[in-house]
């Protein structure tokens, strides 16, 4: 009994007073008194369980760092912009009624690379004093093809009539023999230079010797000159003919002179002796060789 009413009182409230009531009646004498105490305390006992479960606990106190220095949140990524707009091109204005449209200037076209600025050859010719002109429109039939073909008009003083049409390097090394070679030996025959070559050929699509069905003469690849004679400074002239090797005039040994001084700088040399179609002239050309051909 002392028990459970220590029980009721520890729970205060309620169960405080129903524990005194029991104290009260145990001090009775009545015979019902015990009993009626009995009761209460019963009554105590049960709503012990009930009271205790609706009486609030205290919640525990947060952890000061909790509230103090709370944890940082994520910083929002930033929003991505827009994509921009594409520039949008200026509208054209709008023509006035009746007006035509302007037209459009065409696109300027490059200008075409002249052959002779491309040419080293040509501009050493020019160098040296020669009047040359590119002319690849002077080679027209596929079976013979000339390597940049040039016009030679002249050399220094010297013309040549008419102006031939050769291979560019075949014409600088006729420019050569002429203005050196060839004036030195007029000058020392003669006493006076040279004024005109006369041509008899140059770049001619053909045969050797214009015989059918022979190979290609090097006259189809602008590798040759054929030269008739020489007009002198003094208006003297010098022609090609055949002449005995025991003939000392001076046409006959200038012909020899200039015979056997073009074997070298040219590959082939041929003239009066050689054939009968050399006679009345003299041929001189650049036909690749391992060694010259003079007769």
């Amino acid at each position: 009994m002392t028990e459970r009413r220590t029980r009721c009182e520890d729970h205060g409230g309620y169960g405080g007073a129903i524990a005194s009531r029991a104290r009260l009646l145990v001090g009775l004498s009545a015979p019902w008194s015990g009993l009626l105490a009995l009761a209460l305390v019963a009554g105590c006992l049960s709503v012990l369980p009930a009271e205790a479960a609706d009486t609030p606990h205290p919640r525990d106190k947060p952890a000061e760092d909790a509230v103090d220095n709370p944890p940082a949140l994520p910083e929002p990524a930033p929003a991505e912009k827009p994509a921009g707009k594409p520039a949008e091109k200026p509208r054209d204005k709008p023509l006035p009624l009746g007006s035509a449209a302007p037209t459009p200037e065409p696109a300027p076209e490059a200008e075409a690379t002249k052959p002779e600025a491309a040419s080293s050859c040509l501009g050493d010719l020019r160098a040296r004093g020669a009047k040359v002109v590119a002319r690849p429109d002077a080679v027209t039939q596929a079976r013979c093809g000339v390597e940049e073909p040039v016009e030679l008009s002249s050399m220094g003083a010297v013309l040549f009539d008419p102006a031939p049409i050769l291979a560019c390097d075949t014409a600088r090394k006729v420019a050569d023999f002429v203005s050196g070679t060839l004036s030195e030996l007029a000058s020392k025959h003669y006493g006076t230079g040279i004024s005109t070559i006369r041509v008899a050929g140059a770049y001619e699509c053909r045969g050797r010797n214009r015989q059918p069905g022979a190979r290609l003469s090097e006259h189809a690849f602008g590798r040759a000159l054929d030269m008739r004679g020489v007009t002198l400074a003094d208006g003297g002239n010098f022609s090609v003919l055949p002449r005995a090797d025991k003939d000392m005039t001076v046409d006959a040994r200038f012909q020899r002179a200039v015979r056997k001084a073009a074997c070298g700088p040219f590959t082939t040399v041929l003239g009066p002796g050689s054939d009968a179609y050399h006679d009345d002239h003299m041929h001189f050309d650049t036909k690749p060789r391992r060694s010259p051909y003079c007769r």
